[in-house]
């Protein structure tokens, strides 16, 4: 948000996600990716295996975020429903339970989009 709302000079934010997955399903994390662009407006988001992975099944997600008033509006939304989901999972879980979080997170924020 820092560089959307300051530097509108800069047109377009290339992403390139490709932190490996230690345990879970890379599938389940590279789609969870994809949606996460999509929902903030950004084009050609697709998904490629990581070349040279240590782990078999993770992917590299790439797109494109266009500074844009609609894509604005996107990425604040988005922002504020990761914010909340954030709030939700550290009021429900244990400081200690938290490091294996992530995914339930990515679980939680799927079925949240479904209702």
């Amino acid at each position: 948000m820092f560089l959307a709302e300051r530097f509108s000079s800069i047109q377009n934010v290339h992403f390139m996600l490709a932190r490996e997955v230690e345990n879970g399903d890379g599938t389940m994390v590279a789609a969870a990716r994809i949606e996460l662009l999509r929902s903030i407006g950004a084009t050609d988001v697709h998904a490629v295996p990581k070349p040279d992975s240590s782990k078999p099944g993770n992917f590299v997600v790439h797109g494109v975020w266009s500074y844009a008033e609609h894509n604005l509006v996107a990425l604040r939304s988005a922002l504020a429903m990761q914010r909340e989901l954030y709030r939700e999972h550290l009021a429900r879980n244990p400081k200690e339970d938290r490091r294996v979080a992530p995914l339930r997170r990515l679980e939680q924020w799927w079925r949240r989009d479904d209702t």
